[in-house]
């Protein structure tokens, strides 16, 4: 039987504290998505795991085929994204992916959500190397988010969300099918993770 996309979105985010509001910015997240694509399709837009809410998560082989099942990857970034090890299993599994499915690393199955990083002398998000070459715009920019639950009704918030997902109709077009089996995919075995920042926002290290 042919490997199909099961999902539109794998959320790729960083373990951090229950009191902390990331937990609440991507439940709102991954709930407005819900809401806005049509609830007559027939995949669930969004594969979210809720284990690493948990303290001491650690990745585990159903995320790879998860993963492999999601057309995208959305990136919900924090400066200590890159010092998770299960986050890098994920960015890395991701472009692996996208190199078998169409044959080059464009970064296009990569879809960042700036939730907090510093800001440069023009107030654009300074983001690490890695990140460089992704698509990273105004639509991408969700910082200013301090309030999900209040925040995800505002409309602006929302045309936000509505850009993510008009990224996603043009990746359906360049990547109907996932080309790879799914079933036996796991992660790539090394993988770079960074120490996380000294100077880490407070509350998010």
């Amino acid at each position: 039987m042919p490997c199909i996309y099961e999902h539109d979105f794998f959320v790729s985010y960083p373990h951090m504290p229950e009191e902390n509001i990331l937990i609440e910015f991507v439940e709102e997240l991954v709930h407005t998505i819900r809401k806005l694509r049509d609830s007559a399709e027939p995949l669930e837009p969004v594969y979210l795991d809720r284990e690493r809410l948990k303290p001491g998560f650690r990745w585990k082989p159903e995320l790879a085929k998860a993963l492999c099942h999601s057309r995208a990857m959305l990136v919900v970034y924090t400066a200590d994204y890159f010092a998770r090890e299960y986050c890098v299993h994920e960015w890395d599994a991701m472009l692996d992916l996208e190199m078998k499915r169409v044959g080059q690393t464009s970064r296009s199955m990569i879809i960042p959500i700036v939730f907090r990083a510093p800001s440069d002398k023009h107030g654009h998000p300074l983001l690490p190397e890695r990140m460089q070459d992704l698509q990273v715009s105004d639509d991408s920019d969700f910082r200013s988010i301090l309030t999900p639950k209040k925040q995800f009704a505002n409309l602006r918030v929302r045309r936000k969300v509505s850009a993510l997902l008009a990224r996603i109709d043009e990746l359906r077009r360049k990547s109907p099918d996932p080309k790879v089996d799914c079933d036996s995919y796991t992660f790539l075995t090394q993988s770079q993770v960074l120490e996380p920042p000294r100077d880490s926002f407070a509350g998010w290290g």
